[in-house]
């Protein structure tokens, strides 16, 4: 399934609203995406942290982290 950036932003944006609510303890979180209804507690952040950068990578965002490279 292919969707127009403006959805995978706007998706994006409610993921990352989400992220902030769950981690700051505001409440489990609900979020809502291509048809589907995610509800995220404090156990499942990790799961919600992928979503996110999921999203990220189809929106070609990247994650911001740098790859590990080998010193020698």
């Amino acid at each position: 399934m292919t969707q127009d950036k403006a959805t995978l932003q706007k998706w994006l944006n409610d993921a990352e609203v989400a992220l902030q609510e769950l981690t700051t303890g505001l409440r489990p979180v609900t979020v809502a995406y291509g048809g589907n209804s995610v509800t995220y507690t404090a156990a499942d952040e990790t799961a919600l942290r992928r979503r996110i950068s999921e999203l990220r990578m189809q929106l070609g965002l990247g994650s911001g982290r740098r790859p590990i490279l080998p010193y020698f």
